[in-house]
């Protein structure tokens, strides 16, 4: 099962009681608090055999490969669970680790064989729609346990916490007697009030994803509904998204004159005029519950970032932070991704995208791999276990795997260098830096490939360096290439590329001619040219040696020459 560190009871536990002692961070929530959020949703109760006031600790995945033992309260996400022996010896020991639940995939038909044995184990069984995707229920789940509550500090605004925005949905769905969303101005789901059975399979698959699906965003986009909802602070009416799509009522929601959020009731008709007014309504009463939310997540936000940041800058503080972060004591790997785009107004709101998206990716492969952003590039450290061939193996299948998913959402290309092997938490800075360098070739490379590892592009990262440390230097800019390259520039010579050519085919006057397309001779002609323009000696190992370099780190990843078109009448003048 993949999980954070593990946990321990408390010191000052009564003896007896250890079997009872759940996270200190979700001891107040139970099965009854996590049902009133999901069950409606995405989740059907199929038993709770101990009740529903079984405290909730963590939500784990499930792996038959880890050896991690079950926690007192732990929701138990069942991937690729199915009846039968397996399925025995893993309620078994649910019981005897007093765990929450154990959800698995299926209608429940198929899920009988497993209510038995979950009533005997003592353990609630859920079930989750047979083509919903582990990794958005696995995130889901998370969210609902970890951050079920936002209000905290025990103000309220019209009678509800301050910034609990499920509560606030509530409240407003039984103003329009319709399950409502609460969303961002990215279309992304912050909270949905009870009762969404009453509403239809694209609301489910939107809730289950926490996002609007990007079909459905197009269709409203086209159809001018966000700039209606922009414009009007009336309710706007929807009912010709899709034909298995019921209609839906939306309002913008405003602080001042910008748009943070939108309200989106599932209804089978127009609403009546005394319901309109309360929707309508509803809005303001809803801004401030979700400026204090917004507020409460961008301070957990830029907290998380900098503990994330800490750990891959080093130091003394990378072990605090690492535990704050709940982080194991494990081997590491970095990755660090670039999103390439046309548009780099909004590059901070595609690396954010980009960084949720990763997040949700990033969790089945590991329950406690983590994501931040540090000077500008976004990082995953994701614990792994194993020889490093192995979790390099692994890294690799996360990348591919999450660029084939984040570009068609990010509509951009996504570039993920692959960092080294970080034994200890001391090394990931090591790997950090190596990411970087893998990042910084494939956007060289204009993007092929996608992902790569610092071993497969190790002659690029070297040139790189080099150029790096010429660049500092004063004294080693303007050699014989930047004196050849001159000299064309103002008698339209093409003594830099033919000395090139000469240098990547090893001396072959006759290779470099056709790499040019020119005749032999006007290598030659040029080659002794070039000597007394630049001041080498191309006979001179070492002078070659220097020129290659410096032809190299202008451009760190020229592969080849590119073909160049044959000489017509113009060939004396380029002499």
């Amino acid at each position: 099962m993949t999980r954070g560190r593990a946990r321990t009871p408390p010191r000052d536990a009564l003896p007896g009681l250890e079997a009872e002692w759940v996270d200190e961070r979700a001891s107040t929530l139970t099965l009854g608090g996590f049902i009133q959020y999901l069950e409606s949703a995405v989740l059907e109760l199929l038993t709770a055999p101990r009740g529903l006031d079984v405290p909730v600790a963590e939500v784990v995945v499930y792996d038959p490969l880890d050896p991690m033992e079950p926690h007192p309260g732990d929701i138990i996400c069942g991937v690729g669970i199915v009846p039968g022996t397996q399925t025995d010896a893993l309620l078994t020991s649910l019981a005897q680790a007093r765990a929450a639940a154990l959800v698995v995939k299926g209608s429940p038909g198929p899920a009988a064989q497993l209510i038995h044995g979950a009533e005997e184990a003592g353990v609630a069984l859920f079930s989750v729609p047979t083509g919903s995707s582990w990794a958005q229920v696995v995130m889901l789940l998370r969210q609902a346990v970890s951050g079920g509550s936002f209000g905290n500090s025990g103000e309220r605004f019209g009678g509800v916490a301050a910034g609990d925005l499920f509560a606030v949905a509530n409240v407003v769905a039984s103003l329009v007697d319709a399950p409502v969303t609460i969303e961002d101005s990215q279309s992304r789901v912050l909270a949905f009030s009870v009762g969404q059975e009453k509403a239809d399979a694209a609301r489910a698959t939107t809730i289950l994803g926490r996002q609007v699906p990007e079909h459905y965003i197009e269709r409203l986009r086209k159809q001018g509904v966000f700039r209606t909802l922009a414009k009007q602070t009336a309710p706007v009416y929807v009912d010709n998204v899709d034909e298995e799509v019921r209609p839906r009522v939306a309002v913008a929601v405003r602080a001042g004159d910008a748009v943070i959020g939108s309200i989106w009731a599932v209804v089978d008709g127009p609403l009546t005029p005394e319901r309109e007014a309360a929707f309508a309504d509803a809005a303001s009463f809803v801004s401030l519950h979700l400026l204090r939310h917004q507020l409460q997540a961008d301070t957990e936000r830029a907290l998380h970032s900098e503990l994330v940041g800490t750990i891959l800058k080093g130091g003394n503080l990378a072990r605090e932070a690492a535990e704050r972060l709940r982080l194991p004591e494990s081997a590491y790997r970095i990755l660090a991704v670039g999103v390439e785009t046309d548009d780099d107004h909004d590059s901070d709101l595609m690396v954010s995208r980009c960084g949720e998206l990763l997040s949700l990716h990033a969790a089945p492969f590991h329950r406690s791999a983590v994501t931040g952003v540090l000077a500008g590039v976004l990082y995953a450290l994701v614990p792994v276990s194993g020889k490093p061939v192995h979790s390099l193996s692994t890294m690799a299948q996360l990348a591919n795997s999450f660029v084939t998913r984040a570009e068609p959402v990010l509509r951009g290309k996504v570039l993920v260098g692959i960092g080294g092997y970080a034994a200890t938490l001391g090394d990931v800075p090591q790997s950090r830096t190596e990411a970087d360098q893998v990042l910084r070739v494939l956007r060289s490379r204009s993007g092929h490939p996608a992902v790569a590892e610092v071993s497969q592009v190790r002659t690029d990262v070297l040139l790189m360096r080099i150029a790096d440390f010429c660049s500092s230097e004063p004294s080693l800019p303007g050699g014989p290439v930047a004196l050849l390259r001159e000299h064309d520039a103002h008698h339209h010579t093409a003594y830099v590329e033919t000395l090139r050519a000469f240098l990547d085919a090893f001396g072959d006057v006759d290779c470099a001619a056709q790499t040019l397309s020119v005749h032999p001779n006007t290598v030659r002609y040029r080659l002794r040219q070039l000597q007394d323009v630049g001041g080498i000696d191309i006979r001179d190992r070492d002078q070659r040696l220097a020129v290659t370099l410096e032809l190299s780190l202008e451009s760190p990843l020229r592969r080849a020459v590119p073909p160049r078109p044959r000489e017509t009448n113009s060939r004396r003048a380029r002499r």
